[in-house]
């Protein structure tokens, strides 16, 4: 009789992980009522759940979808509230949206609502991989069997790390993005210091969560066509962190192509249309063959 008892105890606990492991990641969809830049495409905000938390996050898309759409991916910049997901990130990515692209994007943990709390590379990179199980989920004809992802500055970060976590993707873009966290610390003034000793601690003391969020002490695990963007007279993110990663990546004969855009800031603001171009030209050489 006990037996049998702890058979049907065991068997109810598995089905209930069944269930929690097949459970939608979306809980909410809120349409953004605003206006976007290109008027064929519209946004929702929505939350979905990440390790067992509420973040919030956008889908950005065209409003008519005919055939499948491929499914890119955008990294923030910035940390907690600090350039988090706004009207005018939304028009930014309505422009990729206006190219055919379904777009998802994250606040990150504990940001606009969301629970828990922001790690800049730490377990909200949890937030960033969960994407693609959104996408799955999504009632439109979005083409999972084609991911692409572009990140920016901490986003760039980002987008090195889901690589590294083995995210799906078919190529990868990043403008202006962090290599080396240690190194941008002691770059940086007193203020971004205090964000990144909230955020990852002190180098001296959590150097290995320092190095696990710095590709270029991993470049061997980047392992997709990636194209990198940075502007040499960008006074965020210096371009020699992207210098020193190009390097690594060229030692080891890895899919890379790297453009410096002279005099160019950190949103490579003066270089939109060049900028964009080389995107497409790197995605329609990369996948459209």
């Amino acid at each position: 009789m006990r037996k049998a008892f702890l058979i049907l105890i065991l068997t109810f606990i598995l089905c209930a992980c069944g269930n929690e492991n097949s459970q939608n990641l979306i809980l909410e969809r809120e349409k953004v009522n605003f206006e976007l830049a290109f008027n064929n495409t519209e946004a929702e905000k929505i939350t979905y759940f990440s390790d067992g938390l509420k973040v919030t996050g956008y889908i950005v898309k065209p409003k008519e979808i005919d055939v499948k759409a491929p499914v890119l991916y955008f990294n923030r910049g910035g940390n907690r509230d600090y350039f988090k997901i706004n009207n005018q990130t939304l028009n930014y990515l309505s422009f990729w949206a206006d190219q055919g692209f379904v777009v998802l994007a994250s606040q990150y943990r504990g940001v606009d609502g969301g629970e828990g709390l922001e790690e800049f590379g730490g377990s909200d990179i949890h937030d960033v991989l969960n994407l693609e199980k959104v996408a799955k989920e999504l009632p439109y004809a979005a083409d999972i069997d084609t991911q692409v992802m572009l990140g920016m500055s901490r986003g760039g970060m980002m987008t090195y790390l889901a690589i590294k976590n083995g995210m799906e993707l078919d190529v990868a873009v990043v403008i202006g993005g962090i290599t080396d966290l240690e190194q941008w610390y002691n770059e940086r003034g007193a203020p971004l210091q205090n964000d990144l000793n909230e955020l990852v601690g002190r180098p001296e003391t959590n150097k290995e969560e320092y190095l696990n969020r710095s590709a270029v002490y991993w470049a061997d695990q980047i392992n997709i066509p990636l194209l990198i963007l940075h502007g040499e007279n960008d006074q965020s993110v210096p371009v020699t962190q992207t210098d020193a990663l190009a390097e690594k990546l060229n030692e080891l004969g890895k899919d890379y192509h790297y453009i410096k855009y002279p005099k160019a800031d950190h949103a490579l603001s003066n270089y939109f249309e060049e900028y964009t171009e080389e995107i497409m030209n790197w995605y329609d050489s990369k996948i459209q063959q």
